[in-house]
Formats: structure tokens, C-alpha cells, sequence
């Protein structure tokens, strides 16, 4: 489990004037952990973040890379305060992975695998024998373009000739 954490303050873009509300986290799936409880299935069980006066918030949400699928979260917005008497929910088109505690716009991925602005490009390939730009996804082959017969890559762990899926 890791501690996200934000604030409605940052999502609305400004004081929130006696607003009140509520975040929702909810598994696009069910999950298999690979990894701290290996073989354990997580359910679509929505978790609700721990809100403060401020609009400040935090959640204690599982960590989206020990599960076996591509296990991700939805993020719903509620405002419990109503505008001319209807309350409002916001859907954001976001994929949430949690890599580990951390601030909720670190990890947020905008648009879905489907398309969309920001959305997985499963044919961008980054080639470089150096390390990729973070906080991108694309397959990554570890090669040196200006050299060819470059033997080895630098960065412990891989060999030019690899292929990786960059998270």
C-alpha cells in the first residue's frame, strides 16, 4: 500500500470557497498480485480518500505494479456541496498507477489506452543505449544510433540489444 496524496484546491484551480468533496478510487479490474501477497486477487472495491478541512486529501491505495494485469485507477471527484441544487461528479479520464507514495499528479496518465491526448503509443519506440525520458511509455531499444558497433550500454543491468517496455 502507498500514500497519495492532493488537494481539491489544486484540481478546482482555486480556494474552495466552502465547497466540500469527496475523491473515489476504483480498480479498472480485479487484480492478481505478483508481488507482496503473490497470488492474492483484489477486488473492484472503490476506496475513498481521507479528506481535511483544507481540501487537502490522502488515500491509501495499492500499488498498481505488483498486480499481473495492467491494473490502474479511475479517479471520481464528488461534490458533496451542491450548485443550484444539483450535485456534482466529475469522471476524469485518467489512468492513476501507483508506483509508490507520493503526490496524486505524479502519477496520473491522461487519456485512455484507446487514444486520447497522452495516451499509450504502443508504436513509439525510443532508441538510445542511454536512459529514456521519464514518465513516458514506449518500448525502448537499447542501442547507440552513432555507434553501431557499441558493445556495451553503460547502465547496469542491460545490454545493447535489448528491448524494454518503458513505464
Amino acid at each position: 500500500m502507498a500514500l497519495v496524496t492532493g488537494s481539491l484546491k489544486d484540481i478546482l484551480g482555486h480556494d474552495l470557497d466552502g465547497r466540500e468533496g469527496e475523491i473515489i478510487f476504483t480498480p479498472n479490474s480485479p487484480g492478481v498480485r505478483i508481488a507482496g501477497e503473490p497470488g492474492m486477487v483484489a477486488p473492484t472495491e472503490p476506496v475513498r480518500a481521507n479528506m481535511a478541512a483544507d481540501g487537502s486529501w490522502e488515500a491509501d491505495l495499492a500499488t498498481t505494479s505488483t498486480f499481473l494485469d495492467d491494473m490502474f485507477y479511475r479517479m471520481q471527484i464528488r461534490w458533496l456541496s451542491t450548485v443550484e441544487g444539483a450535485a456534482l461528479i466529475d469522471f476524469p479520464d485518467w489512468q492513476i498507477r501507483v508506483t509508490g507514495a507520493g503526490l496524486i499528479s505524479d502519477m496520473i496518465e491522461f487519456g485512455s489506452s484507446n487514444g486520447g491526448g497522452g495516451s499509450v503509443n504502443p508504436n513509439i519506440w525510443w532508441v538510445s543505449a542511454d536512459v529514456a525520458p521519464p514518465s513516458s511509455r514506449f518500448t525502448w531499444l537499447i542501442v547507440d544510433p552513432d555507434d553501431p558497433d557499441r558493445e556495451s550500454s553503460g547502465i547496469s543491468g542491460t545490454t545493447i540489444g535489448d528491448v524494454r517496455v518503458w513505464r
